[in-house]
């Protein structure tokens, strides 16, 4: 399974790199290998995506996932695609993906946080 993780930033505001953390239900899904894959918007611009999990004993399995490479900013579009696994315990229905503690870090390395978000992935038996 894989849920796309896009930006769209106003034009000149573009951020050099990106930072943030995925949550998932444990019970229902874990971290694929790769955790995450460079999207077509930061493989442009010589970036890379590096992401490493962490336990969570209250919200689940957690990874923190970084953009970065270079000076230039990130242009909108594409960021990564996340890799999730259903795990033999899940359920049909659906499962909560967060995405929080997210943070742009601009080329002069000012810093602005990027609001908190939710997906939610369906999750079916065939």
């Amino acid at each position: 399974m894989e849920l796309q993780i896009s930006i769209r930033s106003p034009a000149g505001k573009e951020p050099a790199a990106l930072q943030w953390e995925i949550t998932i239900p444990r019970d229902q899904l874990s971290f694929g290998e790769p955790i995450a894959s460079p999207g077509n918007s930061v493989q442009a611009d010589g970036k890379s995506v590096l992401c490493a999990t962490r336990a969570q004993a209250a919200t689940g399995p957690a990874c923190v996932c970084v953009v970065s490479g270079g000076v230039s900013g990130i242009r909108n579009g594409l960021v990564a695609v996340l890799h999730l696994v259903v795990t033999n315990r899940a359920s049909p229905g659906h499962a909560r993906v967060a995405i929080r503690h997210a943070m742009a870090v601009f080329q002069d390395l000012t810093q602005d946080p990027i609001a908190d978000v939710e997906a939610h992935v369906k999750i079916r038996r065939e």
